[in-house]
């Protein structure tokens, strides 16, 4: 084998490594947020960007993943939490965990917002500078009335208690006002 086809193959085996960590953490993430009367959006489903085009294959690599969750009493408001490794450009960056709380407006058919790619795109607008904030607060961002965004280093994730007490707990106390 070739030391180019044996450093192709170590790297896929390290996204599918990392991809399954992520898978992993989103699976513990819905565990704790059920236990607090959310429910996902999207069933098993991540949201992620990414492009079958032969035109940009810095899309086919999916640089992020998403998840929302709502209480049935207040379905217009998603929390969410994502995990980004490519900024908009689909450049690589320290990989962040971001929280958003994002209130929806209804549409002329009077049906909820669906907020998926809000946080992704609303991380790559109001965030171009993808700092790392205490929270950023928004308002009238594609359908979403008002939101709020809190970014994390990924790395400081480290275990069950790290993930509720960096992630779960600050979505949950997060609020747009």
């Amino acid at each position: 084998m070739t030391e180019l086809s044996e450093n192709i193959k170590t790297s896929f085996a390290n996204i599918q490594s990392i991809y399954e960590q992520i898978a992993n953490l989103f699976s513990d993430v819905d565990d704790l947020m059920q236990q607090r009367g959310y429910r996902n959006m999207g069933r098993a489903s991540v949201e992620a960007p990414f492009s079958k085009s032969l035109n940009y294959p810095r899309w086919w690599l999916v640089g992020s993943a998403s998840r929302y969750y709502i209480l049935d009493t207040q379905p217009e408001i998603a929390r969410s939490i994502g995990i980004f490794f490519l900024d908009g450009q689909m450049q690589p960056i320290d990989p962040i965990v971001l929280m958003g709380v994002l209130k929806g407006k209804i549409d002329e058919e009077n049906e909820e917002v669906d907020p998926f790619w809000v946080l992704w795109d609303a991380w790559n607008k109001e965030l171009s500078d993808h700092s790392l904030v205490n929270e950023h607060t928004f308002k009238d961002f594609k359908k979403i009335q008002q939101g709020k965004l809190l970014a994390i280093p990924l790395e400081e994730i480290k275990d069950h208690e790290s993930l509720e007490k960096m992630v779960i707990e600050p979505l949950l106390e997060m609020d747009w006002k």
